[in-house]
């Protein structure tokens, strides 16, 4: 059967390619194939190694074992190395300076450590574990399993869902936590925090013998253990309790995880390339530069970089979007990239200056995507992974701290900065600093328009608004493996607080059915045709089809924003147009026209965020959202007022990794040829609006909507036009127009289908 499965994506994978292109991905998989053989033979030879004093001393370069027969020497230019260009905590002046602007997060730190003492920890953003003083590193802490110790490629993982989530496994053994000790010794120099780092330490790496378990399974999770094994290294150093028997343990153990690295990067040893690939080659570049003094050190740089510069162009849109569209995975790789620049501008080296300018694009969306306060939506799989965690408080996903790291690159208006000191996790990577707080505009459109993302914000005293609406990608690429049924999805944020949310991720490898409701289109906010996802998966990563394009315009009409939407899936005959409208600061109208085939059943749904009261009064949805303040909102589906097609239900969002939270939703249900569903969101609820539908025939609509606030009218009018040819729908001729006039205008804009565009009228 995994033959058969084997020679079916072989077979897929060539499929319309032409004979010269088809051979290049046979002799690929064939290269990948030996590779993977060569990985397996020299596996056998070290399964279990644990590198002794000699064999450390062995593994650095002759003129290093000439200079440095007392290891203890070389262990003090690390660390020297360390503190100047990893951590820079070498300053007299940083410990006292971080107790005078980080009291708040100081007293966090000191609280998390003396929980991680006794094993209760916060694992992601929020899942707190008890997991006893005696911590059990194979544990699937969501439910009472063991993962065995074994090679790890007997380690049946396809089937992990049967005995627990790998991830959760994962993300205890990253040790976050460890840096979190290794803070609370810095500040407090008390050595009880290093002696549960240290029986810690001496647990997992007797629990975890090298290429034995479920944590020599993946690079990236080698990688990411290591950048925080050194981060709490750096603070924990200079403790008298850190005698050089521990210390050469510690490094024969550094040593194995940058062995693993060398042979076991995803590329090579999975045959894919993903943000995974980034993490680790972002990893062994940077142990190729602040250890060279070890004989493979030079292959290490060398190989890290090649990685990172091949990444920049194979993984990113040309705005800078990571192609996975993934607020977590954008915000991670920045991480990866960010830290190693700088770190690499510590060490005096200039190769890493090239990457710049798609650094700077990365971080262009990254920040275009962020709301105002700084806090990240959630997009597409998030699994709350870091690069590098150096914030304590980690309850949200927010760019504070690789904004201000980014800062300290380049100082520049469009990196948005709030305040005049670094936060808690960027202080420990640029010290105490002075930072210049950015003037961002009161409101900003913006546009990734690979991505096909389309981004309102504005500020005010009263809060924030902000819209962010995604097209997905024009056309779909090969790394989809995490992506989401959100096409023409819509996140909304009022006043400073959520209303319309992605309802997040909640698990990868947990019970199916809450994977499968989490990925599919009707927990997003947009249209369901036929009870069908946009997006058809299989177990918890497989997709099986995916076929779609789309398309994004934004158009400013005298300060009115339009974002105009669609998208076409010709296997399933399925056409979708949103167009989102903001009169701000009063109204925001979300219209839709969409269908499947000649007939179908379509369901409108909006996700609230959990802190959202929501009830039904009269025709309308009234939504309280804190200090007594309450927006109103309009459904129609056709003729249909929500009382007549509509329902208020209860659902789940997950803000945070294996985090379910009850909350409200709506859902508008049509059936027919062809729907329309109109939304209006009455912000400020002093003005009206009138709306009327004509439905002409069954491939024929037509709706107007008026707009009225003191001192501005708005008209809106929507024609709709269903072509069949033959008894199917002809996608190439079905359009969708919209026309707006300020009624005091002189003139109009609208979008023609005929150009693809919106045009004004006079």
């Amino acid at each position: 059967m995994n033959v058969l499965k084997k020679s079916k994506k072989l077979l897929q994978d060539l499929h319309g390619k032409p004979p010269r292109e088809a051979i290049r991905v046979v002799k690929d998989k064939a290269l990948f194939k030996a590779r993977r053989l060569r990985n397996m033979a020299r596996e056998r030879r070290y399964m279990a190694w644990a590198p002794d004093q000699k064999e450390l001393l062995d593994c650095l370069t002759k003129e290093n074992q000439n200079r440095f027969s007392h290891l203890p020497e070389i262990f003090s230019i690390w660390e020297n190395r360390l503190k100047e260009v990893f951590l820079p905590v070498g300053n007299d002046n940083f410990k006292q300076k971080f107790k005078r602007d980080h009291p708040e997060e100081e007293e966090m730190i000191f609280t998390a450590a003396s929980e991680a003492a006794k094993g209760r920890l916060v694992l992601f953003r929020a899942y707190h574990v008890n997991l006893g003083s005696n911590i059990h590193w194979h544990s699937t802490i969501i439910n009472e399993n063991i993962w065995p110790l074994v090679y790890f490629r007997q380690i049946p993982t396809r089937n992990s869902a049967t005995t627990g989530d790998l991830r959760t496994t994962w993300e205890l053994n990253r040790h976050l936590h460890w840096l979190t000790l290794g803070k609370a010794y810095f500040l407090s120099g008390s050595s009880e925090h290093f002696d549960v780092f240290w029986n810690q330490f001496e647990g997992w790496t007797k629990e975890n013998p090298y290429l034995m378990g479920v944590n020599w399974i993946s690079a990236m999770e080698v990688a990411i253990r290591l950048n925080h094994w050194l981060a709490a290294y750096t603070l924990f150093c200079d403790c008298p309790d850190f005698g050089k028997e521990s210390k050469v343990k510690f490094w024969c153990w550094v040593y194995l995880h940058i062995h693993y690295l060398q042979y076991h990067l995803t590329s090579e040893d999975r045959g894919f390339r993903n943000n995974h690939l980034i993490m680790e080659g972002a990893t062994l570049f940077l142990a190729g530069i602040l250890f060279g003094e070890f004989k493979e050190a030079s292959f290490w740089e060398d190989k890290g970089y090649k990685v990172l510069t091949e990444e920049l162009k194979m993984q990113f849109l040309s705005d800078g979007t990571h192609e996975e569209l993934c607020s977590s995975y954008i915000l991670q790789v920045c991480e990866a990239y960010l830290y190693t620049t700088v770190i690499a501008e510590r060490m005096g080296l200039r190769t890493v200056e090239k990457w710049r300018q798609d650094i700077n694009k990365m971080l262009s969306a990254l920040f275009a995507i962020a709301k105002p306060d700084g806090n990240l939506p959630l997009l597409g799989d998030g699994d709350d992974g870091t690069f590098l965690g150096l914030s304590v408080d980690r309850r949200r996903m927010n760019i504070r701290t690789v904004a201000e790291i980014a800062c300290t690159l380049e100082q520049t208006r469009e990196i948005p900065i709030m305040h005049e000191h670094p936060g808690e996790g960027a202080f420990w990577f640029v010290g105490p600093v002075k930072l210049v707080p950015s003037s961002r505009e009161t409101s900003e459109t913006l546009v990734l328009d690979k991505a096909q993302f389309a981004i309102y914000k504005e500020t005010s005293r009263q809060g924030y608004h902000y819209c962010i609406f995604s097209a997905s990608i024009k056309e779909p690429i090969h790394n989809y493996g995490h992506r989401h049924g959100d096409l023409l999805s819509v996140n909304l944020a009022l006043f400073g607080n959520d209303i319309f949310v992605d309802p997040g991720t909640y698990c990868y490898n947990g019970p199916l059915d809450l994977r499968n409701y989490f990925q599919s289109t009707p927990a997003h906010n947009t249209v369901t045709l036929n009870g069908r996802s946009q997006i058809d998966y299989e177990g918890h990563f497989g997709i099986e089809r995916i076929d779609y394009c789309s398309d994004l315009k934004v158009f400013d009409y005298g300060g009115v924003k339009i974002f105009r939407g669609q998208y076409i899936d010709k296997g399933r005959e399925v056409w979708h147009c949103r167009y989102i409208i903001l009169m701000m600061p009063d109204f925001i109208v979300i219209h839709d026209f969409c269908g499947e085939g000649i007939s179908s059943d379509a369901q409108l749904n909006f996700t609230f965020a959990e802190d959202i009261s929501v009830s039904e009064e009269g025709e309308y949805i009234i939504c309280g959202i804190g200090e007594g303040r309450r927006i109103r909102i309009d459904l129609s589906s056709g003729h249909n007022s929500f009382r007549q097609a509509g329902k208020l239900k209860k659902t789940y969002m997950s803000p945070s990794y294996w985090i379910k939270k009850e909350c409200h939703s709506l859902a508008m249900t049509s059936k027919g040829p062809a729907h329309c569903f109109t939304t209006i969101v009455d912000i400020s609820l002093r003005g009206s609006h009138a709306r009327h539908y004509l439905q002409a025939s069954d491939h024929q609509m037509e709706e107007s909507i008026i707009l009225r606030v003191p001192g501005r009218n708005i008209s809106m009018d929507f024609l709709h036009c269903l072509r069949m040819d033959d008894g199917s729908v002809d996608l190439r001729n079905t359009s969708s127009q919209i026309r707006i006039k300020e009624l005091t205008a002189a003139h109009s804009i609208e979008f023609d289908p005929r150009l693809n565009q919106f045009v004004t009228m006079r």
